[in-house]
């Protein structure tokens, strides 16, 4: 999908109008599709080292990591939908309605990054807990996944903040 992903970038970025009759900057645009691509980096990223090294999760975590990866999704999901409606936005010109709604997915993909940074800290702490009686490589491994999973949340948090900074130009 990462691959996909690269050549969807590239196919904007060949075919992005250059002439000035843009209602967001190209600038504003082609730094937006960069930070997008950096989430599909990470989760590639991921994917590798979870199934590289065929990890397990201990049966103790599996419940705390499963919520880690789904806050992790549902930030992204929230940055999704967002990004729909900024769509819709520049093809309405900038009306003051669909302006809020944009804030407001913004503003809630604020909330879930947060709240999945909470949730990579209780697993964190569970992990510290129980890494005595593991395998250290596989402990550090877990850590990596850990923090691989936080930065998807904190990458589509950048992608919303772009998001903010068009809407103010």
């Amino acid at each position: 999908m990462e691959k996909q992903a690269d050549k969807l970038k590239k196919e904007v970025r060949l075919h992005l109008p250059t002439g000035l009759l843009l209602s967001v900057s190209r600038n504003d645009l082609l730094e937006l599709i960069r930070a997008q691509d950096k989430i599909a980096n990470v989760a590639r990223d991921l994917a590798g080292l979870a199934c590289g090294r065929a990890m397990n999760v201990p049966a103790a975590l599996a419940e705390e990591f499963r919520r880690c990866v789904e806050q992790s999704i549902s930030t992204v999901n929230a940055l999704n939908d967002t990004l729909h409606n900024l769509d819709t936005l520049v093809g309405t010109g900038f009306i003051q309605s669909r302006t809020r709604a944009i804030e407001a997915g913004v503003d809630l993909v604020d909330d879930r990054e947060r709240e999945s940074d909470h949730q990579e800290s209780v697993l964190r702490g569970h992990l510290f807990e129980l890494e005595h009686g593991m395998d250290p490589v596989e402990v550090m491994f877990l850590y990596q996944l850990i923090d691989l999973l936080g930065e998807v949340a904190d990458r589509a948090q950048v992608v919303a903040n772009r998001i903010r900074i068009i809407l103010a130009n």
